[in-house]
């Protein structure tokens, strides 16, 4: 028996207001073939993979857990660390100073992710993170500075500090653009490659975010015939936009990216979106009886596919 080509749809839930849509052609072969042993040497091109799915996977994160209210902080050394340890050892003493404010204030615990990275100009070590909201802007601001027990008295390593308070909403991909520039998954000259030391993780997160997760396979709702004509055109013309934009009427797709595998030729899609704010607002006003069918089963809400 020869082998049977068909697409399969995977969707990667982000909280209920992002997805994830990945697109791609596999064989009934691939589908039942079962996981191989890790090899030992990893290819240039699988290091390639490795560091884009690690940044969609910070990019998630970042949807999943923070909106609007919440805050991005960006602290800085007025005096360079000696180390990326050093630096990092600072960082935790700041996050132990905002889990003590928030605990005294009876918010809810502190939920962070935070980047270390060295820029390009000035090739000093900085900050980026995002945490939840509650405390005021300038507490956030000022405990860079504070020791616990302390008066507000600045130590000689720390430099200035910019809290931005996240507005999802006025943007067509929310936190998107924000998380990849986090993320370092930009064109900004201003971005360095990734210089961590060795064993050192990619980000700083605590242990209570949310993971995205991803929902049952759909591998009917596309043919290879038509995504093969698809593939011909370019990932932002009009026609491209239009037959998405149809597949998900709910959704407000963002990004939409196109890759080729060399190997097998086959090409795949992967596209990125937030959901319509009338729809939210329709959510939110609908009466909880009307989330049953007429079969009487619950309906999915929220992140599940439409």
């Amino acid at each position: 028996m020869g082998k049977r080509s068909f697409v399969r749809e995977s969707r990667t839930h982000c909280g209920t207001d992002y997805q994830d849509v990945a697109v791609y052609p596999m064989t009934d072969r691939e589908k039942r073939k079962t996981r191989n042993r890790k090899e030992v040497l990893s290819s240039p091109a699988q290091k390639n993979l490795n560091d884009r799915n690690a940044k969609r996977y910070f990019r998630q994160l970042v949807k999943t857990n923070f909106g609007a209210g919440d805050l991005a902080v960006h602290p800085t050394f007025a005096q360079e660390p000696e180390s990326y340890e050093e630096a990092e050892k600072w960082l935790h003493k700041y996050i132990r100073r905002l889990k003590y404010a928030r605990k005294k204030a009876g918010l809810d615990p502190l939920k962070y992710i935070a980047v270390i990275e060295q820029g390009t100009r000035s090739n000093r070590l900085h900050i980026h993170m995002f945490v939840n909201g509650g405390l005021p802007e300038e507490q956030v601001k000022a405990l860079w500075y504070r020791e616990r027990g302390t008066k507000i008295k600045p130590a000689m390593p720390l430099g200035l500090i910019r809290t931005d308070t996240l507005h999802p909403e006025l943007f067509e991909d929310g936190l998107n653009r924000i998380a990849a520039y986090m993320a370092g998954d930009t064109t900004d000259k201003r971005r360095r490659e990734d210089n961590r030391p060795k064993n050192k993780r990619r980000w700083i997160q605590s242990n209570n975010l949310d993971k995205p997760w991803r929902g049952r396979p759909n591998d009917s709702k596309y043919t290879a015939r038509r995504l093969e004509k698809l593939a011909r055109l370019p990932e932002d013309c009009e026609e491209v936009r239009t037959f998405w934009a149809k597949k998900y009427p709910e959704w407000s797709i963002y990004s939409i990216e196109k890759s080729l595998n060399p190997e097998t030729g086959r090409t795949s899609w992967y596209l990125e979106m937030k959901r319509r704010e009338n729809l939210q607002c329709e959510k939110r006003t609908r009466p909880p009886n009307s989330r049953r069918s007429s079969s009487g089963r619950r309906t999915t809400g929220g992140g599940g596919q439409p």
